[in-house]
């Protein structure tokens, strides 16, 4: 919004309201200009305090409040589908249009992280970790952020880092080609030639330590020259400890971010969605890493639209409240972590730590 304001003035001034994408399919389903607090809280001018728009930061920032939607619930009734969007959608004009929410605090709702101390672990091409606290949880080194939940009321800590399973994609596409063959060979999934060579490793991949810093890094770096490595290679490395040392890094990165987001030490256990989840030899390293139960739900995939559906259930009266989301999330298996590994990755997980801060200095563009 500065940027327009600075740059294309007069875009600016003709500007009514500043809208994110879900915010712009309500109003024109219904007329209204409305946002709720998770996507409020990403406008960067937003005070979770209050859970209302910061006139401190928009005098700061030079933004006019009157071009801003007013904040409302994510359960909240906007109200109907108007005559004209039900000509244009099919859409009944009794349908009921609800607030909703950001993608990642839906994915929270979706995954069962709706009282505080439930936490969850997303791995897809970028991958998150986030949990439910009652209060905003502010991290003195700034390695994670917070939203405000889908659950009026309650927060959402969150370290979602870059390049998770679009790490192990890369390492798929370039060093992983033997295991593509292979697994046409065979009919599967090339992942899974992956994964079984992954478990034929032992933990902590003989001391080879993965970044996974591919395209850089969000949580907990926050450093957009980072870069890749894999670090600890001696002439006994195997191909299996290659893959392995992968999914090691992708975790341990996560880890970092959950120190971060445990700070009252609440959270005993980790739900695991995404496509990375199907693979249950990174959800045991995982369960180690973590030194947390694991629990993989019967679907993975579905989470934030599973969280949209039940924030639009409560919000339309058919659901009394988000418990009912208990209803849809089916846990297929829980993994316990392994104490004699657990020991291997806090001592991996130092050296991980290591070796980024003394390679950070040479990351440039």
């Amino acid at each position: 919004a500065m940027w327009i304001r600075d740059h294309e003035p007069e875009i600016y001034q003709n500007t009514y309201k500043i809208l994110n994408a879900k915010d712009y399919i309500v109003f024109r389903l219904t007329g209204k200009f409305y946002t709720d607090p998770s996507d409020a809280n990403s406008m960067d001018c937003f005070d979770q305090k209050t859970l209302n728009w910061s006139d401190e930061i928009l005098q700061a920032a030079r933004i006019d409040r009157d071009k801003l939607p007013k904040i409302v619930p994510s359960t909240y009734c906007v109200g109907k589908v108007t005559p004209e969007a039900a000509a244009k959608t099919g859409l009944s004009t009794r349908t009921k249009v609800i607030m909703g929410a950001g993608d990642g605090v839906a994915a929270n709702v979706g995954a069962g992280s709706i009282s505080p101390g439930k936490a969850f672990c997303c791995l897809g091409t970028s991958a998150w970790v986030a949990s439910t606290s009652e209060e905003p949880v502010l991290d003195e080194a700034m390695r994670i952020v917070c939203w405000a939940h889908a659950v009026p009321g309650l927060y959402s800590p969150n370290g979602t880092m870059q390049y998770a399973c679009g790490s192990y994609s890369w390492f798929k596409n370039t060093i992983g080609t033997a295991e593509i063959l292979e697994a046409k060979e065979q009919g599967i999934s090339p992942y899974d030639v992956l994964n079984a060579k992954a478990e034929k490793a032992a933990p902590g991949a003989n001391g080879t330590i993965f970044l996974p810093h591919l395209l850089g890094e969000r949580a907990p770096r926050w450093n957009p020259y980072a870069k890749g490595a894999f670090l600890g290679l001696t002439a006994s490395t195997t191909r299996e400890e290659l893959i392995r040392a992968t999914l090691e890094g992708i975790s341990l990165n996560l880890s970092v971010c959950l120190d971060a987001l445990n700070k009252k030490k609440d959270i005993d256990a980790m739900t695991v969605i995404g496509g990375g989840a199907k693979g249950e030899a990174w959800c045991r390293i995982l369960a180690d890493i973590f030194e947390m139960p694991v629990k993989i739900p019967a679907s993975l995939e579905e989470a934030g639209s599973m969280g949209a559906a039940v924030i639009a259930g409560v919000g339309a009266g058919i659901y009394e409240n988000f418990d009912a989301v208990e209803r849809f999330l089916k846990i297929r298996r829980t993994i316990e972590p392994d104490p004699d590994h657990s020991k291997i990755y806090r001592s991996a997980k130092l050296q991980f730590e290591n070796y980024y801060h003394a390679l950070e200095p040479f990351f440039t563009a």
